[in-house]
């Protein structure tokens, strides 16, 4: 009863936040080029938000079978492919450090998929820049795809029984989760933020 509780309040708590944080972005425009905020008040704003994602997506993991089902890598992710590298790799350092403190025999891959995640979506970023196409949510979806597999390849590679654990509930459950959110966060941004411009 009390694993069936944790996993409501996780899923509950991370959805609430990614459709909340896609309407408050996209309505009020604050973190993007048009908004009065200097540039670099918007990279604090960013950072700060899409890190307190990653921390709230550690802290209320969900404990299946002895292992945590998190949400750790959909902030730093959202905030990178929507905001840019620097948002992105900002709220990676801070959900990857708050990671790392926490201890245990994933801490290492772990905080470093975190990193990762930050890096890889703020390079998507800067790519559809520089070619001119617009991130589009299904392909923040599938980015999302691509950085959980790393995530999980780094487990299950640099832990011993990691791979039991990536192959199970915990892991494909992560991974479901974080494009799940990430989905959430980029549609609700993208309708917030086409109705704002209406």
């Amino acid at each position: 009863m009390d694993q069936t509780i944790g996993m409501i309040i996780f899923l509950a708590v991370n959805l609430i936040l990614a459709a909340g944080l896609g309407l408050l972005f996209g309505k009020t425009n604050i973190l993007g080029e048009k908004s009065r905020l200097s540039k670099w008040l918007r990279y604090l704003i960013g950072i700060v938000a899409f890190g307190l994602l990653s921390v709230i997506g550690t802290a209320t993991a969900a404990t299946y079978d002895g292992a945590l089902l998190n949400a750790r890598d959909y902030g730093p992710v959202s905030g990178g492919l929507w905001f840019g590298p620097i948002v992105g790799i900002g709220a990676a350092v801070i959900g990857a450090a708050y990671r790392f403190t926490l201890g245990g025999i994933t801490a290492v891959p772990c905080t470093i998929a975190t990193l990762l995640a930050g890096i890889i979506s703020g390079l998507i970023y800067v790519w559809c820049r520089k070619t001119g196409k617009q991130l589009s949510v299904w392909v923040a979806a599938i980015a999302m795809l691509v950085i959980e597999v790393i995530h999980l390849a780094l487990v299950a590679s640099m832990t011993e029984g990691g791979l039991a654990i990536v192959l199970g509930p915990t892991g494909i459950g992560t991974l479901t989760f974080g494009v799940v959110l990430v989905l959430v966060f980029s549609i609700t941004y993208k309708m917030s933020s086409k109705k704002s411009e209406n």
